[in-house]
């Protein structure tokens, strides 16, 4: 392959990989919670070690020690909260919200703490019109990191048939 001839090819390749970089956290989806919802949300602490008889229980299972909680949203998905999952509540003209640290809900108030501020977040229930929560979707993420290794596999199995014909049987060689 001449110095032209994969330069087209070479940027393709470069985006693709840029892209899977860009990407790599995760695939984000957003999830309309109703209010009521929010009250599984009490006493959620994203740092809390379970019990010793829970750790047991788990430990038994092998499963990963990770503080969460299950929400159901407004279409019937079941969405994982935890300290990776961003809660926004819309009250009024405002919108709060962002990554917790805690969480305390009574049937009038949330109370929260965010993971990158030290000032609590307290809002009457009756005040919040709705909640949106932001976390992975793991199927758009599968699918998009499945794509991403396809394309970078097809790109290298067509640059190596481009080099054994000697650079020029597919592209065009000046």
């Amino acid at each position: 392959m001449n110095a032209h001839g994969g330069t087209g090819l070479v940027r393709v390749v470069s985006m693709l990989m840029a892209w899977v970089l860009i990407w790599g956290q995760g695939c984000f989806r957003s999830y309309a919670v109703p209010i009521a919802e929010l009250q599984k949300l009490d006493g959620f602490e994203a740092s809390a070690r379970p019990s010793s008889e829970e750790a047991r229980k788990l430990s038994q299972h092998r499963t990963a020690l990770a503080p969460f909680r299950m929400l159901r949203s407004a279409d019937g998905f079941s969405v994982r909260f935890d300290s990776s999952t961003s809660l926004w509540l819309e009250a009024g003209a405002s919108s709060f919200g962002g990554k917790f640290q805690r969480i305390q809900v009574t049937p009038s108030l949330f109370d929260g703490v965010l993971l990158d501020e030290a000032h609590p977040l307290h809002l009457e229930l009756s005040t919040v019109q709705q909640a949106r929560l932001v976390a992975i979707d793991a199927q758009a993420t599968n699918a998009a990191v499945t794509g991403a290794v396809a394309v970078g596999v097809g790109s290298l199995l067509f640059l190596l048939l481009a080099s054994s014909l000697g650079g020029c049987g597919i592209m065009v060689c000046g």
